[in-house]
């Protein structure tokens, strides 16, 4: 026999009890919701409130601009990922932030082209490219601009783009050359 079992029961009874003492049925209620007077869920909380407060967000200051107009970087897009905050912290410039830009997107058409399957090789219903094309020419732009990186560059600017991790220490000449050799690659001077 099994001893304590209703004791177990009992407990788990009285932690799913809510504010008024009876026992709470379904699904826990939203914690962000915006509730009505009948205490109906209406919607969501301010998002963009959420957004703010995220720990990677948070540290980004208020900038004014000499003409006056006030840009609040914590809702720049470039703060979602490392790349993006060394650009928007003047580590990096534009055009090599854009090009490293470049060349991730790159990287996510080749490893897709890459993983296109035989059954999917045949005419894309009446564009004249057939994906096996389409796979050809991804694989060789990422192939382009790969070549003109050396080794340690590439390592750095995998390690940082693709995985999305900070630069490792004593990488930044590297991370940096590379960054400028993918803007010459794509044109974007540097």
């Amino acid at each position: 026999m099994h001893s304590g079992g209703g004791a177990l029961m009992i407990e788990l009874i009285e932690r799913r009890k809510n504010r008024h003492g009876k026992v709470s049925r379904g699904r826990p209620p939203k914690a962000n919701a915006i509730r009505d007077s009948k205490g109906k869920a209406r919607g969501e909380a301010d998002v963009m409130e959420t957004v703010l407060n995220q720990p990677h967000r948070r540290c980004w200051p208020i900038e004014r601009k000499p003409n006056g107009d006030i840009t609040d970087l914590r809702k720049d897009a470039k703060a979602e990922t490392h790349h993006g905050r060394y650009a928007l912290s003047k580590e990096i410039t534009e055009p090599m932030y854009k090009a490293g830009d470049n060349y991730r997107k790159a990287h996510v058409k080749y490893t897709a082209a890459l993983a296109v399957p035989d059954s999917l090789r045949r005419s894309s219903g009446g564009s004249g490219v057939t994906p096996d094309a389409t796979a050809k020419r991804n694989v060789e732009k990422f192939t382009d601009a790969f070549n003109c990186l050396d080794k340690r560059a590439a390592q750095t600017i995998a390690h940082v783009l693709f995985r999305d991790q900070p630069v490792p220490f004593g990488e930044w000449v590297h991370y940096r050359r590379g960054l400028i050799r993918l803007a010459q690659h794509y044109g974007m001077g540097e």
